[in-house]
């Protein structure tokens, strides 16, 4: 029994080494024509290039509709007397295409409509509302109840104060 996996062991050890030497001598020629190659390169790399323009293309004509897009919102909100969300839509629309000189003169007009309505109210509900435009929160809070001290009458602060106080704290 001992010399049957011997001599197994022994074939398997001369089977693979057999291999292993015949498998030097083995080779494999490979013929490849350098220059159409490098003209199917030249062509790839071309049709990359191409493709990657026409992409760019489509993607810049995206955002230019889109800013239009939001333009024409803006200009709805404007029209209905909205000018928070107005202004809001047109700096969209900058952010999608800031060679937009429409969106520009439309979002110098609302944000100036928007200033005279919050003067309106109150030199300091103006401060307010533009603390928290910048996300400053509590110096706009500040701002509302100091406002509401002076003249406790203003309802318009009141109501503002509330929608921050309850959205933020």
């Amino acid at each position: 029994m001992k010399r049957k996996g011997l001599k197994m062991v022994f074939l398997v050890v001369v089977f693979f080494a057999a291999g292993a030497v015949h498998a030097h001598d083995a080779y494999y020629r490979i013929e490849v024509e350098p220059r159409e190659t490098a003209d199917e390169q030249i062509k790839l790399k071309d049709h990359e290039l191409k493709t990657m323009e026409y992409l760019d293309e489509k993607e810049k004509a995206e955002r230019i509709e889109q800013s239009e897009e939001f333009c024409r919102i803006g200009d709805m909100y404007y029209e209905k007397g909205d000018v928070e969300k107005a202004v809001a839509y047109y700096e969209r629309a900058i952010m999608f295409n800031e060679n937009n000189i429409y969106a520009h003169e439309r979002l110098t007009v609302a944000a100036e409509a928007r200033d005279a309505m919050e003067k309106a109210v109150s030199e300091r509900y103006h401060r307010a509302m533009e603390y928290f435009r910048k996300g400053m929160i509590d110096q706009a809070i500040d701002e509302l109840v100091t406002e509401i001290k002076e003249n406790p009458e203003n309802e318009a602060v009141r109501i503002r104060l509330k929608e921050i106080e309850t959205r933020y704290r």
